[in-house]
């Protein structure tokens, strides 16, 4: 007891000699008188300062220190009021030069959120476990950052009804449907990182395009799954209903059954007939008989079709779903996007159309046209299961250009149905144009990945997955006839491609 009192007393002096005002010129000016409530000096040394690995007890005993980045702490039962901790977890005591320095720094240790500090000082030894910086400045740094706990992954249903699938493609089964603005566990997702698995409210289960779903929380912690890691849901789709039997000849109108209802259950409530597919009802509705919104409609034609390759165009809002014969040309089951989707075929004698749409709520519309393109088939076009354009062809036909050279977007539905899934498909297209001298610009919108060659020269090289634009300038290319190869790839979701050119010195076309 005796030595432990004299070595506490012996500290005492120590530090007070090491802190003398008189002593240290940092101290060379008219005292400030100390407030009744601060007391800089308080050299208790008996209790225990924060618990320091040995890596972190190898600060300097002596020296200045010049802008030195800390986070400020307080100390208990130490000879100094504050702990220092730098970055890389060098742990000092701090006191302030003048009683006005020694509130800023408790002033600055109590700012929240916790911010870190800049500070200049002199080190000193203090005879505890860490050396001490007497402080002659300090300046606030940036918020200290912290942790933020991990918010279990879920997604919000950005559509107004979307479908959901057994697997990560439209080519598996529907098990269920999600509604706007749902909100559903977020629990796999597939390799490409292009499909989400999800857990929604009442058992409805299954897979969902990334780009139809809000995802929030750590989306990095979600584990890859395979298709059948959710057991087969208790709620089904509704069935699609049989598809129409064409007449023995061509009709001029469309016959068309409206339902009150978003699922075409039941008896139609109207049955009508137009001569064209293009309404716009706004917040309207088709018919008094007809309710406004939550409606649905199924139309149906057989048409005459002269040989020849035709473009099919879709719009709608909100889902839309259209099947040729047999066989879906889009399956846009959900809210409105805005887009325009296309889609090619050659075509030749009778052919059954039938188009099934629903409408939610807000805005109502659709439009659906065809036309014959008699163009020269300047593309040489060849389709391939798979994303790497490999093995067999499953097929090859000759294709016109449109207005932007190469024009699809196929939505969700297969560029040869029943030939090729609706994901995970490749394509490849060749032909032979005419160019003037001088420099062109080559332009490509996709989803997914798209590649560019002019006389096998690579001109865009976007072979990757998501949505892009790309371009590039090809510098001097010869007055002369030059084969263009474009290839491409579909991973999963919306499948899109546009590819254009244009001579540098002229206006740029733009497809519209």
């Amino acid at each position: 007891m005796r030595n432990r009192f004299f070595s506490s007393g012996f500290l005492l002096i120590v530090l007070l000699i090491f802190l003398d005002p008189v002593a240290d010129p940092l101290f060379a000016q008219t005292p400030t008188p100390t407030p009744p409530r601060t007391t800089i000096y308080l050299p208790s040394v008996f209790g225990g300062g924060p618990s320091l690995s040995p890596g972190e007890q190898n600060a300097p005993q002596s020296g200045a220190v010049y802008g030195l980045l800390g986070r400020m702490s307080q100390a208990n039962d130490q000879a100094f009021g504050n702990y220092l901790i730098t970055p890389n977890n060098v742990v000092y005591g701090i006191v302030g030069a003048t009683s006005t320095l020694e509130q800023r720094i408790e002033a600055l240790r109590d700012q929240q959120p916790p911010i870190l500090v800049k500070v200049w000082g002199n080190i000193r030894p203090s005879g505890a476990d860490v050396p001490l910086i007497v402080v002659s400045e300090l300046l606030p740094g940036n918020p200290v950052a912290t942790a933020t706990p991990a918010t279990p992954p879920t997604v919000r249903i950005k559509f107004d009804r979307v479908n959901l699938y057994a697997g990560p493609s439209t080519a598996f089964g529907v098990t269920g449907q999600a509604i706007l603005n749902q909100i559903c566990n977020l629990i796999g997702k597939d390799s490409t990182s292009t499909w989400w698995q999800i857990r929604c409210p009442n058992n409805i289960n299954g897979w969902i395009d990334i780009r139809l779903a809000e995802g929030r929380g750590s989306l990095n912690s979600v584990p890859v799954a395979t298709p059948n890691a959710i057991a087969t849901p208790t709620a089904t789709a509704t069935p699609v209903p049989p598809t129409p039997v064409p007449t023995a000849a061509p009709s001029a109108y469309w016959r068309i059954a409206y339902f009150n209802n978003t699922q075409l259950d039941g008896a139609p409530v109207l049955i009508s007939e137009a001569n064209t597919i293009d309404f716009n009802w706004r917040e309207g509705r088709p018919d008094p008989a007809v309710s406004s919104d939550s409606f649905s409609a199924r139309m149906v034609r057989t048409i005459f079709f002269n040989p020849g390759f035709y473009r099919f165009n879709l719009g709608a809002d909100d889902g839309v779903r259209v099947w040729l014969d047999d066989q879906i040309m889009f399956d846009e089951w959900h809210g409105t996007t805005g887009e325009t989707y296309t889609v090619g075929r050659a075509l030749s004698g009778n052919h059954t159309v039938r188009i099934e749409y629903y409408e939610v709520g807000g805005l109502a519309s659709l439009r659906f046209n065809y036309t014959l393109n008699n163009d020269e088939r300047v593309w040489n076009a060849t389709y391939f299961n798979g994303v790497s354009l490999a093995g067999s062809p499953v097929l090859s036909q000759t294709e016109p250009r449109s207005a932007a050279y190469i024009d699809y977007n196929w939505g969700f539905a297969s560029p040869v149905p029943g030939g090729i899934a609706t994901d995970n498909w490749s394509a490849r297209w060749v032909g032979r144009f005419r160019f003037d001298g001088g420099n062109y610009i080559f332009r490509a919108t996709s989803d997914d990945g798209v590649r560019v060659y002019i006389n096998d020269q690579l001109v865009i090289d976007s072979w990757r997955d998501g949505a892009q634009e790309s371009r590039n300038r090809f510098i001097g290319i010869g007055a002369d006839t030059h084969t263009i190869r474009v290839e491409y790839y579909e991973r999963g979701g919306s499948g899109r491609l546009r590819v254009w050119w244009s001579r540098e010195e002229a206006s740029p076309y733009v497809p519209q």
